[in-house]
């Protein structure tokens, strides 16, 4: 009767554990659209440092809609703004100061009709902001990375 129940326990605790393992593994594969059998992709942003975007909306017109927030532990000036896809590029300059945490208004790039694109369907372009950091006079910085999502109606 002893030899039964430790077999018993011993069973338990080795399937369990890997039962564990399995779930786990499963949870983050799922957390990471492993299994997004939709195919839609979420809205998103990659790369930014420092200048990050809040919020932003891509229009049917080949207008991008930006909110920024400063991620940086000083107060900063915002230079210009580009907005690069595999066709064109779109600048827009600003003299805008923004205190650490600050949101920007929303800043509209575009529109531009090589950014246009059918309502619905799926985008990614290269944003780059530069901006000065009052505690480094005359020196540029740069934060960019790639946003990406669903394009919406004009």
């Amino acid at each position: 009767m002893v030899k039964k129940g430790q077999a018993a326990l011993e069973f338990l605790i080795t399937y369990g554990w890997a039962i564990l393992i399995m779930g786990i593994v499963i949870a983050v594969a799922w957390q990471a659209g492993l299994f997004n059998i939709k195919g839609v992709e979420k809205e998103g942003w990659s790369g930014f440092w420092g200048v990050v975007p809040e919020d932003y909306v891509y229009l049917s017109n080949g207008r991008v809609d930006l909110v920024l927030r400063n991620d940086i532990d000083a107060n900063i000036t915002l230079i210009n703004i580009t907005m690069k896809n595999s066709r064109d590029e779109v600048h827009r300059s600003l003299c805008m100061p923004l205190v650490p945490g600050e949101l920007t208004s929303s800043l509209s790039l575009g529109p531009h009709p090589n950014f246009e694109l059918p309502v619905g369907s799926k985008f990614r372009v290269f944003i780059t902001i530069t901006y000065n950091d009052s505690r480094i006079p005359n020196r540029v910085f740069f934060s960019s990375g790639e946003i990406w999502g669903t394009v919406e109606s004009a």
